[in-house]
């Protein structure tokens, strides 16, 4: 909020003493700032009142903005078992960076779109364990949010199609029966 005895003509916004805009004055005496700001710390913001008499004022806070529009990157991914496995549990490792920090990694079922359960950060890499997997084929993608909200999806893993299931041997015969001096089948 700005007020004058005679009026306010001019209010700037700074930065470390670098203009960011000129806002635009309310007739209830506040303030308005709309401007695109670039990927950065804005931490030494400060404001400067301007009256039709070209008399200044000045304020500054310790409040401070990060712009981060920039999405986190996926170094790697991987699954403990991708193809044709025996196993019914899959382990999904997803390495990602971001300059502000990554905040999630979500895994997600690539048939259905939903989640399917939220990677767990240790040693700087995520992990995901998928137990108890019935036989059938699954396919997985992760989400990855950072700090911000950005988020980055990544390439679809490797099918995994899991089969515990024994064979079953239908009939079993020989080629050969009774004494023979034949040697092989």
């Amino acid at each position: 909020t700005v007020t004058d005895a005679i009026s306010v003509s001019k209010v700037n916004v700074y930065n470390a003493g670098s203009l960011i805009g000129s806002a635009t004055i309310n007739p209830d005496h506040t303030w308005t700032l709309t401007t695109a700001l670039a990927d950065g710390n804005y931490n030494q913001l400060s404001v400067t009142a301007t009256d039709i008499a070209g008399t200044k004022a000045s304020a500054s806070t310790s409040q401070y903005v990060l712009v981060d529009t920039t999405a986190p990157t996926v170094n790697s991914q991987s699954e403990s078992n991708p193809g044709l496995t025996q196993s019914t549990t899959e382990i999904i490792t997803v390495n990602a960076s971001d300059a502000n920090g990554v905040q999630s990694v979500a895994i997600y079922n690539d048939v259905t779109h939903q989640p399917v359960g939220d990677a767990v950060l240790s040693n700087g890499v995520w992990t995901y364990t998928a137990s108890g997997l019935a036989d059938g084929t699954y396919k997985y993608y992760a989400v990855v949010t950072d700090k911000a909200g950005n988020q980055t999806t990544t390439a679809d893993l490797t099918t995994v199609t899991v089969d515990t299931t024994r064979p079953t041997v239908i009939s079993q015969s020989e080629s050969v029966s009774g004494p023979t001096q034949l040697t092989t089948d």
